[in-house]
């Protein structure tokens, strides 16, 4: 009689801590929507400034229905809102200075609108949706730096959500099978927050440039543009949050002038 107690309790007990731990997180039949802001890139501003809005696209409108405030890394999740159309955006407390607002720009066309909304028509978690906070500029602007010819002395673009970067090479050349001769342009830059990131080399000119996207010691290729010999080349990689990458640049015949666009959702 003794042991079947033992047995119950202990039954019991286990039961418990399994409902204790199933109560730390979303549950499948709760709806979730999660992601960060891109406090990395702020300046004179903590996460603690910052409010993320929950909102409603209505057909009377849109309105905010939560807010919370992000951890010390900007990550934020709203958990068990009912179905619906909603977005997120973002901002620094009201009067506090600097100030920074943005939003998540789904269709990346700068107006917040249903557009921009994520349909919950059943019990969904949705992860990394993201909120740019824009104390000015969209865009990051950079201008390329010699001498940036290798990994070892590769300009540093550092933390980076959305960066425009200007620069040129100053002669190209090739030989095979894949050996750059010419005048070679690599930055090293870090992921702001888990996302997509997508980007663009574009050239005015006649000459045919390529790019590469290598690992943080510059060993490993994951992922390149340098095929068609068209401006724009792009390419494109999943991130995660302060992941390290090195890019590559170089013209295969002619000098040319360029313009490299990186933003990361």
């Amino acid at each position: 009689m003794k042991l079947k107690l033992v047995n119950i309790c202990l039954f019991s007990i286990a039961l418990l801590l399994l409902s204790c731990f199933e109560g730390t997180g979303p549950s499948a039949t709760e709806n979730v929507l999660a992601g960060a802001v891109n406090s990395a890139e702020l300046i004179g501003v903590s996460s603690s400034d910052i409010q993320v809005y929950l909102v409603e696209f209505q057909t009377t409108g849109m309105a905010r229905i939560d807010s919370v405030v992000p951890n010390y890394a900007g990550e934020y999740s709203f958990v068990g809102f009912d179905f619906g159309n909603y977005g997120v955006e973002a901002s620094t407390y009201s009067g506090f200075y600097p100030y920074y607002y943005g939003f998540r720009d789904g269709d990346r066309n700068g107006v917040f609108n249903s557009s921009d909304a994520i349909l919950f028509s059943s019990y969904g978690h949705v992860n990394y949706i993201n909120v740019p906070l824009y104390g000015g500029s969209a865009d990051t602007i950079r201008y390329e730096s010699e001498p940036n010819d290798d990994a070892f002395g590769a300009q540093n673009l550092g933390i980076i959500h959305a960066n425009r970067v200007y620069g040129d090479v100053s002669f190209g050349g090739f030989t095979t099978p894949d050996n750059y001769t010419g005048d070679l342009d690599l930055f090293r830059f870090q992921s702001v927050w888990t996302g997509y990131m997508t980007i663009e080399l574009s050239w005015p000119s006649s000459a045919d440039l390529d790019m590469y996207l290598y690992d943080s010691g510059g060993y490993s290729v994951l992922a390149r543009a340098a095929s068609s010999g068209l401006s724009p080349e792009r390419l494109y990689k999943s991130v995660y949050r302060d992941e390290e990458f090195i890019l590559f640049v170089a013209s295969v015949d002619n000098p040319s002038s360029y313009i490299i666009s990186i933003r990361i959702d």
